[in-house]
């Protein structure tokens, strides 16, 4: 299971209202590379009888099985990086060097520091 922000849930919400007619949910898909880490992927899309789905904050997810495995304990949060604003994962399952540091703990708020700032790749 994973957490999403507030601030997140917002972002979230604003842009599934389009797709909740269509019967679309927000897909997060999440890939081991060589040398980077996790690879982390979202877009709307309907569920499979393959998938696996979550309502987290009223939002619909859906999850392939292999990000599934990946995705325990992950946090997702929204935040502003200068003059960008982005979806930040914060996943104690990636072993990319710059998200050492990376966690709840330390990035409770936005951009508060350095290592905080490193968690903005994906």
């Amino acid at each position: 299971m994973f957490q999403i922000t507030d601030t997140a849930t917002k972002q979230f919400k604003l842009a599934s209202e389009q797709f909740k007619d269509q019967g679309m949910s927000l897909r997060i898909s999440v890939r081991p590379t060589d040398k980077t880490g996790l690879h982390y992927r979202m877009g709307f899309d309907k569920p499979t009888d393959k998938d696996v789905e979550y309502n987290i904050n009223d939002v619909p997810f859906t999850i392939d099985q292999e990000s599934d495995k990946l995705i325990d304990g992950m946090v997702i949060d929204f935040r502003k990086f200068e003059e960008d604003e982005q979806f930040v994962f914060v996943n104690p399952n990636d072993t990319k060097d710059s998200h050492e540091n990376c966690s709840p703990s330390t990035c409770e708020s936005p951009g508060d520091t350095d290592e905080c700032k490193s968690c903005s790749g994906g």
